[in-house]
């Protein structure tokens, strides 16, 4: 016959609150390591301490001037037909078949305003579209230039996109080979 000894629950317990203490400091140092927190008392070696040298003074110089020759201030208010200027970008100019196909990024999220493509050709007519602009999550698309290439000849055409509301505006160029 086997005599059974009942297991301690204070060792139980002393256990159990051991293994959590120790996940617990785990936890801690881990997020401590990710927050860029350490015991170090050293400067990071990067910055430099130093007093600025008469060359990065100059250029402060040559900043604080432009600023005041440019008359550009927080304090003064825009005209009423001043636009804010946006980022626009043509991601994509392809020829298919006879059709050239001109797709848009506008670093703006908007459903108000009209982007225009102009393109150009020494010695041919301008061709002119315009398209509404369809806002996405976090910018815009103008909503597709597909443009016949049975009246343009054959050769680089020079693309002007350009997108406009009513207190935003920007451009974008490019080039494009019709063939």
């Amino acid at each position: 016959m086997r005599i059974q000894r009942p297991t301690s629950k204070k060792k139980l317990i002393l256990i159990v609150a051991l293994v959590i203490a120790v996940i617990l400091g785990g936890v801690a140092y881990l997020y401590r390591d990710n927050l860029g927190i350490t015991g170090s008392k050293e400067a990071p070696s990067n910055i430099d301490y130093s007093p600025p040298s008469d060359e990065e003074r100059e250029g402060e110089k040559t900043a604080e001037q432009q600023t005041e020759n440019s008359g550009t201030s927080d304090d003064q208010t825009s005209s009423p037909n001043a636009h804010t200027s946006v980022g626009v970008e043509i991601t994509s100019a392809n020829q298919n078949g006879d059709t050239l196909q001109i797709r848009t990024l506008v670093q703006l999220v908007t459903n108000n305003g009209t982007c225009t493509v102009t393109l150009t050709k020494e010695g041919s007519d301008p061709v002119k579209k315009s398209a509404t602009i369809q806002a996405a999550t976090t910018y815009s698309v103008c909503q597709g230039f597909n443009i016949s290439t049975s009246n343009m000849t054959p050769g680089v055409w020079n693309i002007v996109l350009t997108f406009e509301d009513s207190s935003h505006g920007g451009s974008a160029t490019s080039t494009v080979e019709i063939k």
